[in-house]
């Protein structure tokens, strides 16, 4: 899991060159090609967990992983083991397993949040990026009474008593009056 920052660039999310403690310039994978393959060159599947995506710039910080989604193989500029790394859109059975390839696998997942409350002043997404994804949106419930409240408290591990609920089942409906917010903030609080 990761949270977006306007300061995301392809260094950052695929990868690219770094000085080793031996000064020498070596290849270190950005956290998309970390879920394909660990520090020991050995190939996994870790779903990638983005938090409020659309405070990158992520057209830009995607770079070559446009084509990669979409199960093209993609050359990187990088060296990594006198070879030029690559990812591999669709893999194959007989693929051989090298520490200079990054398999995409075909269940390999991103889920991302994305903030829709200040987005004007956060970053939009191309066709290109949005065509790549599916949007599922997701509201605060539409009816706030003690039986949902009693169910976040359980799920929170509260101590679960008539006057925290209601006090909560008060405050979420006062607020919403102003703004709706959905659990997770009355979770701060």
């Amino acid at each position: 899991m990761t949270t977006a920052t306007s300061d995301w660039s392809t260094h950052d999310t695929t990868g690219g060159y770094k000085i080793s403690r031996e000064n020498e310039l070596v290849f270190e994978p950005g956290i998309f090609l970390r879920c394909f393959q660990t520090q020991e060159d050995k190939p996994i599947n870790k779903w990638l967990i983005i938090d409020e995506i659309n405070r990158a710039d992520i057209d830009k910080a995607f770079g070559a992983l446009f084509s990669a989604l979409t199960g093209d193989d993609i050359t990187l500029p990088f060296i990594k083991n006198d070879n030029q790394i690559k990812i591999i859109g669709k893999p194959k059975d007989g693929d051989n397993i090298e520490p200079y390839k990054y398999f995409v696998h075909d269940d390999w997942r991103i889920i991302a949040t994305m903030n829709t409350f200040d987005k004007a002043s956060l970053y939009e997404m191309s066709y290109a990026f949005m065509r790549r994804f599916a949007f599922i949106p997701v509201d605060i419930p539409d009816e706030i009474n003690d039986k949902l409240v009693g169910k976040y408290i359980d799920k929170w591990e509260l101590e679960k008593d008539k006057s925290i609920i209601s006090n909560i089942l008060e405050l979420w409906n006062l607020i919403n009056k102003y703004r709706k917010i959905g659990p997770a903030i009355l979770r701060l609080i």
